[in-house]
């Protein structure tokens, strides 16, 4: 659960956490640069087995997932290596995320996802853009030799909101969800003073007028379009229509809602605090008009 953890906060603080943390990461790669040793590997490579799909922990209840929305693999034997995340640059072609690494691939209904991590129990990807929804295939090739084919739902959005659960930081506090959202670019985020223990940064509510930021995957697609696997180098606007509510009382200034500029896979949504009471409020969220399946709260004071 730790790692699921701290990758999925990484994304959120990709060009600050992922520089130093993933710095210390084996890299393997020289061992396949040959081909002796890859076949080599591949002949003592048990396949691996899938026991478990899904949208990434930590972004909403949902198990489904979209195309260019976060995934988590979970299985056995899923690689040799205890360890391994993509680093920006040196794994891209461009801007475009890999589709192999450590040796390790895989496919969403036969296309190639983006691997963000490899560990030997779990894997992290981007899946990629494929019209087709439903139960679909994934299959993790790991050295040459294939796992068994694991179906899972495949939705044409799959939104949620950051929002861990899980130790050694959630969110989930008193019998509440609370979101991870953030004054802003800044490691100041929102909630009651030392709301979860031991997180290195400071929590204060939000007043009426602050500006904050909340974090989502699964969004859908946006205008300019953003290709799967893509680091996003520029604004763009989510295509359906975006609702966000502190209760029953509208947000009237959405300002940003959109891709994560320099991240891929990520939606930002930059919004004024509308005019509240001092209390806990459940964050209500459309999308095209349908509810996001998500009770979560933030904590504002006047």
């Amino acid at each position: 659960m730790v790692m699921n953890m701290t990758w999925s906060r990484r994304i959120v603080l990709f060009s600050i956490a992922t520089a130093y943390a993933l710095a210390q990461a084996p890299n393997p790669r020289a061992v396949f640069d040959s081909g002796l040793a890859g076949s080599l590997l591949s002949a003592d490579t048990a396949p691996g087995s899938i026991t478990q799909v899904k949208a990434s922990e930590g972004w909403g209840t949902s198990t489904a997932f979209a195309s260019g929305s976060w995934v988590q693999i979970n299985g056995t034997n899923l690689t040799q290596t205890d360890f391994l995340a993509w680093k920006v640059p040196d794994d891209f072609n461009g801007n475009v995320a890999p589709t192999s690494l450590g040796g390790v691939s895989v496919f969403i209904n036969g296309k190639a996802a983006y691997v963000y991590y490899i560990t030997k129990d779990q894997i992290g990807v981007e899946a990629p853009d494929d019209p087709q929804t439903g139960n679909v295939p994934v299959t993790i090739v790991n050295n040459g030799v294939s796992s068994n084919s694991f179906f899972a739902e495949k939705a044409a959005v799959a939104p949620g909101l950051l929002a861990v659960s899980y130790p050694p930081f959630s969110f989930f506090v008193n019998g509440k969800q609370y979101l991870e959202a953030t004054f802003g670019l800044s490691n100041h985020y929102v909630g009651t003073p030392n709301l979860v223990p031991g997180f290195p940064y400071p929590f204060d509510p939000a007043k009426p007028g602050d500006t904050i930021f909340l974090y989502g995957i699964g969004f859908g697609e946006t205008d300019p379009p953003l290709p799967a696997g893509t680091l996003s180098t520029a604004a763009d606007k989510i295509k359906a229509p975006v609702t966000i509510s502190f209760d029953q009382t509208p947000v009237t200034n959405i300002s940003y809602a959109g891709h994560y500029p320099t991240y891929t896979g990520l939606y930002l949504f930059a919004l004024t605090v509308p005019d509240v009471p001092a209390g806990d409020h459940q964050i209500l969220v459309t999308l095209g008009g349908q509810a996001v399946p998500q009770t979560v709260y933030l904590t504002t004071t006047r």
